[in-house]
């Protein structure tokens, strides 16, 4: 009697384990909620900007060295490490867009625009207007409102470029809020 207990009960336990997958896999509708509820949760405040497809540890969006002239130039943002990433200012917009500019919101930061299919930083434009969406593995898209996505092209200059999307990693962003800003 107790070996037949004992194979009734190895033979549910297999009908646990091959329970089919679709049971517990998130319906469309229930993930793309959630990728709209992550990007919503970003409020104005300063972040450091990096992507999924480079694991460098302290690689951020930056806009690396920019010649001192008047008027200042127009430069296409960089990805950098360590001391030469830039703290960015993101802010929430009442139509859902966003603004993001290096420094605290002066006249004279830098800020991300759109120009001939990349992204670069201006201190002498109005700040292009991004929409920032989530991903299913966690991340961000930064794109523009016409569906482009900013894709990190980290041998190549530039080296952000507004692409289709393609749902590569090279198109999936991390905002890390930084303490106390």
């Amino acid at each position: 009697m107790k070996k037949i207990i004992a194979a009734a009960a190895l033979a549910l336990a297999g009908l646990t384990l091959a329970a089919p997958t679709h049971a517990v896999a998130p319906d469309t509708a229930q993930a793309a909620h959630a990728r709209a509820a992550s990007a919503q949760s970003i409020a104005t405040g300063l972040f450091l900007i990096s992507n999924l497809a480079d694991d460098t540890p302290g690689s951020a969006l930056s806009i690396g060295p920019v010649p001192p002239v008047y008027p200042p130039l127009d430069v296409p943002v960089r990805y950098l490490s360590g001391p030469l990433t830039n703290h960015w200012l993101v802010q929430r917009g009442d139509d859902g867009l966003y603004t993001i500019s290096a420094g605290r919101g002066g006249p004279a930061d830098y800020r991300l625009v759109e120009r001939d299919g990349a992204v670069f930083a201006s201190a002498t434009q109005e700040p292009s207007r991004w929409m920032i969406q989530g991903t299913e593995d966690g991340g961000l898209t930064l794109g523009t409102p016409d569906g482009r996505l900013a894709t990190l092209h980290a041998d190549d200059v530039p080296q952000v470029t507004l692409d289709a999307p393609d749902g590569s990693p090279a198109q999936a962003w991390r905002l890390m809020q930084l303490s106390g800003d």
